[in-house]
C-alpha cells in the first residue's frame, strides 16, 4: 500500500463547473480531510490567486487545503506563505505581446494582484463583476510583472500561424476552453510548484496524487506518483494519467480513491 502524502487537484473541470464548486467535490474534500489528516490537500491551477472562485477561497480559509500551485506552477504557495514566484522573463512577454498584435488576439496577464486584458471580451464581461482584480490595460506588462500570459482566440484568425511563431520561442497554447487558450513555456508547468511544495514540506513526490482534465495538466499528470484524469477531459491528459475516474456529478474522484484503498 502506497503512503499517500498529498493530493493535488485542478480546479476547472474537476472541483468546479463553470467556476462553482460542486457539492460532490466538496463531499469528497471534507471526507478527505476527516478521515485522512495525514494527507495533505492542495490546489493546483492555471488561475492566479485574486481569480480563485469563491468556494475554493472558503476551503483554503477552512484549512480544507494546506496551499496551492497557482498559474501553471509559477506561484506557489504551503498555507497562506509565498514559497516560490516564477515571472515570466520581460523580454519574451514583449515577443508574446508583440505576435497578439500581429495576429490581433486579446490577451490576458496575470500578475500577483491584478488580471489585466489587453481590451474588453464580450463573452467574459462577467468576470469583471466576479473579480476585482480586473482591469483593461494592454501595456500592463511595461510596468508590471507578469506571471502568466493567456490568449483569447477567434476561428477566423491565423492560429496555426499564430502557434509555429510561438514554438520559436520555445512556447505553446494550452486551451483551456475552445475560446482562450494559456501559453506555457516549455519546462515550466504545474510540476514546478507541485516539486517546490514537496521539497518544502519533505513530501516525497512518488507518494502525491493529482487530479487533472486539461492540457495544462499533462506533466502533472504524467509526474506523481498517481496521475488521475477525469473521464470528460483530455485525450492528452487521459493518455498520460495512471487511472480515469469519472466525472464530478457522478463522483467519481470520491469512488476512484475508495478503489486505491485509501479509505479504511
Amino acid at each position: 500500500m502506497n503512503n499517500w502524502q498529498a493530493i493535488f487537484f485542478d480546479i476547472d473541470d474537476t472541483l468546479c463547473r463553470n467556476g462553482k464548486l460542486l457539492k460532490e467535490s466538496r463531499e469528497i474534500l471534507e471526507r478527505l480531510r476527516e478521515e485522512r489528516p495525514d494527507i495533505s490537500l492542495f490546489i493546483a491551477t492555471g488561475r492566479s490567486s485574486v481569480m480563485l472562485p469563491r468556494d475554493i477561497l472558503d476551503c483554503l480559509k477552512a484549512r480544507i487545503f494546506s496551499g496551492l500551485v497557482c498559474m501553471n506552477g509559477r506561484l506557489n504557495f504551503v498555507e497562506e506563505a509565498e514559497i516560490s514566484s516564477y515571472p515570466m522573463n520581460k523580454e519574451e512577454v514583449i515577443k508574446i505581446v508583440e505576435l497578439c498584435r500581429k495576429y490581433d488576439l486579446a490577451y490576458q496577464q496575470l500578475s500577483k494582484k491584478d488580471i489585466a486584458w489587453s481590451r474588453q471580451i464580450n463573452e467574459y464581461e462577467n468576470m469583471f463583476l466576479l473579480f476585482p482584480a480586473y482591469r483593461i490595460d494592454a501595456n500592463y506588462y511595461k510596468n508590471n510583472e507578469v506571471h502568466q500570459l493567456s490568449v483569447f482566440l477567434d476561428d477566423s484568425r491565423d492560429v496555426e500561424k499564430f502557434k509555429q511563431e510561438l514554438k520559436k520561442i520555445s512556447y505553446r497554447l494550452a486551451y483551456w476552453q475552445k475560446a482562450g487558450a494559456d501559453l506555457l513555456e516549455e519546462g515550466v508547468d504545474k510540476t514546478r510548484g507541485i516539486e517546490d511544495i514537496c521539497n518544502k514540506l519533505n513530501i516525497n513526490i512518488e507518494n502525491t496524487i493529482a487530479f487533472g482534465d486539461g492540457l495544462n495538466d499533462v506533466e502533472m499528470l504524467n509526474t506523481v506518483g498517481l496521475g488521475i484524469a477525469m473521464q470528460d477531459g483530455r485525450e492528452e491528459a487521459k493518455r498520460v494519467a495512471k487511472k480515469i475516474c469519472d466525472t464530478i456529478e457522478n463522483k467519481g474522484i470520491e469512488k476512484v480513491l475508495e478503489e486505491i484503498s485509501l479509505f479504511n
